[in-house]
């Protein structure tokens, strides 16, 4: 009977999971500011290793794959109005800033829909297709868009929840390439 009843529980949690992932999505989406929100950068834990597919060429992309650069990672979807409207200026600073690496990351997304996204907007960078959001939950993913920012270090530099606009990536990027503040060493008195 214990079996049984467990056999039952497993296909809810997964649907309980899909559906909180997808309510947080919604939210952030919903909140999702015109402001650029990120003033200062900060440094913050470590970025995760984030390794899949991208949709597109189907080779395997790694974040390890950018270390010692400054990154932006992008989490998006085909199905995300305002995925669709920060696109081309997406499309546009990564044709302008080679000095700056860039990839995204595919969240929720049908394989089919992602490639057709990705052809339609000529983006030319590499995505990390996440179908279940996994990846996502890694960055504390609180909605769509979101761009997550790296120092070269691979230290969290900080984020921006909703559009970004080609002069928010470019502001962003200039400090980037400066690299991490450094940290101060704490004063006797704090001692």
């Amino acid at each position: 009977m214990k079996q049984s009843l467990a056999n039952h529980w497993k296909p809810l949690a997964g649907a309980a999971a899909t559906i909180a992932v997808v309510a947080a999505l919604l939210v952030g989406v919903l909140a999702g500011s015109d402001e650029f929100p990120e003033a200062e950068l900060t440094v913050e834990g470590p970025l995760p290793q984030l390794t899949g597919v991208d949709p597109v060429s189907r080779e395997a992309v790694s974040t390890d794959d950018f270390a010692g650069r400054p990154l932006m990672i992008n989490m998006w979807a085909s199905w995300c109005e305002g995925c669709r409207v920060e696109a081309p200026d997406i499309r546009r600073f990564v044709a302008d800033r080679p000095d700056v690496a860039f990839i995204g990351l595919d969240v929720n997304d049908d394989d089919g829909a992602a490639r057709d996204f990705v052809e339609k907007y000529e983006w030319t960078h590499p995505s990390i297709r996440d179908p279940k959001g996994e990846l996502a939950s890694e960055l504390n993913l609180q909605g769509l868009p979101t761009t997550v920012y790296v120092w070269p270090d691979g230290r969290l530099a900080g984020r921006s929840l909703g559009e970004v606009t080609y002069e928010d990536l470019q502001s962003v990027a200039d400090t980037l390439v400066k690299g991490a503040p450094e940290e101060s060493e704490p004063s006797s008195d704090e001692l």
